[in-house]
């Protein structure tokens, strides 16, 4: 009789914040040379695409929704856990100090499809709401020296 694999579910890993893509780069060479075992199968950072005006021109940029978090898909038994938190800069899981708690498949689901449709869809970089105090610092509205 066949042992049967445990099923690959997703996970979040905390990591200094700003070093989510070395981390996403290191467990995507893990997974090309093997060094993996197949345990993990898919590693995504939550981000999104903002428009903003600068100097009169749009410019379109890319905003992390969960700064310092990158999920990733695996099986995670102990040699996955210890693979991921031997990676530098990576400070473990969301979960229980020992052992990491998975994210629900609808939590998951939720998150996947705001990163995709995110993508697609530049927002806003701000957003106010009728009553917010802005203050004017370029453009046709801005007089110079007034305060």
């Amino acid at each position: 009789m066949e042992e049967e694999q445990p099923k690959a579910r997703w996970y979040i890993i905390h990591t200094y914040s700003g070093y989510e893509q070395r981390v996403e780069r290191t467990v995507k060479e893990m997974m090309r040379t093997g060094q993996d075992k197949g345990y993990i199968e898919d590693i995504v950072i939550p981000t999104e695409k903002v428009v903003e005006l600068v100097k009169g021109q749009k410019k379109t940029s890319t905003r992390k929704f969960f700064p310092g978090y990158v999920l990733v898909k695996m099986v995670c038994n102990d040699e996955s856990w210890h693979m991921i938190q031997s990676i530098p800069k990576v400070t473990g899981f969301i979960g229980s100090k020992n052992r990491p708690t998975p994210l629900s498949d609808q939590e998951a689901e939720n998150i996947l499809s705001a990163v995709e449709s995110r993508q697609e869809q530049p927002r806003p970089k701000y957003h106010f709401v009728r009553g917010d105090e802005i203050r004017v610092v370029d453009g046709p509205l801005y007089k110079k020296g007034f305060l």
